[in-house]
């Protein structure tokens, strides 16, 4: 049985060579998700906090696995008003303005890694109106003299219509890329997949995906600070959006390396870059 921080499934019910992986996987003390891919860590909220996100640490503020940093009227606490599995999820809740934000930060794997997947499960409870910005995910790089900066964001925008949809921010060249394929769905679970290469130089790259639809996808370009590393969180950050407090949801969230099960639809040809 592969066993973990998150779900458990049985490896015996995979086949001989994926359970053979499986409990390759397990005897180093990784997880092995409900979705039957091994992963390099994974937290559920299962038990009704949030130690599975700075695991190894002993405490959110440590410096090992990651940690929960909030700045202005902001928390992230496990609840039981919405779950994607199980009784527990993630309440991450902001006032703003003031600007205020809720980080859940994970660095063990993206320092470790330099390619990496991610999954994040989201609900968002209701529409909210955004005047600024509203960062729900994104990565930063830390450089050797220790400062730290956003290099890719995951905003929340609204359209004309007042339907919520995720434009991706690239802090270092103060671009927007937008998307007119999918909305932010109310009242409901959305799964949001993302694949970064962390690189100094052109070979980094960044995909989005939304419920297995490609949303961005931009290579041939960098994603951190040469001689830094890559860190990466889920986020609930505004400087002003209404109505506030705002309030969403995160569940089942996971990183791991290229060995995937079923993988993700490919990118569309005519690769997109900076």
């Amino acid at each position: 049985m592969g066993a973990l921080a998150g779900k458990i499934v049985f490896c015996g019910t995979l086949g001989a060579l994926v359970a053979a992986a499986c409990q390759s996987v397990s005897s180093l003390g990784r997880p092995w998700t409900r979705y039957g891919w091994p992963v390099l860590w994974s937290a559920d909220f299962e038990k009704g906090d949030t130690s599975q996100w700075y695991f190894p640490s002993a405490g959110a503020d440590g410096n090992e696995g990651g940690g929960t940093f909030n700045s202005g009227t902001a928390e992230s606490v496990p609840s039981t008003e919405h779950a994607h599995t199980g009784r527990w999820g993630l309440k991450m809740t902001i006032l703003a303005p003031p600007e205020s934000g809720t980080r859940m930060f994970r660095w063990r794997e993206p320092i470790k890694w330099s390619e990496l997947y991610y999954t994040v499960w989201y609900y968002f409870p209701r529409k909210y109106s955004v005047a600024n910005y509203w960062n729900v995910l994104q990565w930063k790089s830390k450089n050797s003299s220790g400062t730290t900066d956003p290099f890719f964001v995951l905003n929340v925008a609204d359209r004309p219509d007042g339907s919520m949809y995720f434009r991706l921010y690239d802090w270092q060249a103060g671009r927007t890329h937008s998307q007119s394929l999918t909305n932010i769905p109310v009242g409901r679970w959305f799964r949001v997949d993302a694949h970064y290469v962390c690189a100094a130089d052109d070979s980094g790259a960044v995909t989005i995906w939304q419920d297995d639809s490609v949303q961005f996808d931009l290579r041939n370009l960098p994603t951190r600070y040469a001689g830094g590393e890559c860190h990466w969180s889920v986020d609930n950050y505004s400087d002003n959006i209404w109505p506030s407090p705002a309030v969403i949801y995160v569940d089942d969230v996971a990183i791991r390396n290229k060995l995937r099960l079923y993988p993700l639809p490919a990118p569309p040809g005519g690769m997109r870059t900076r």
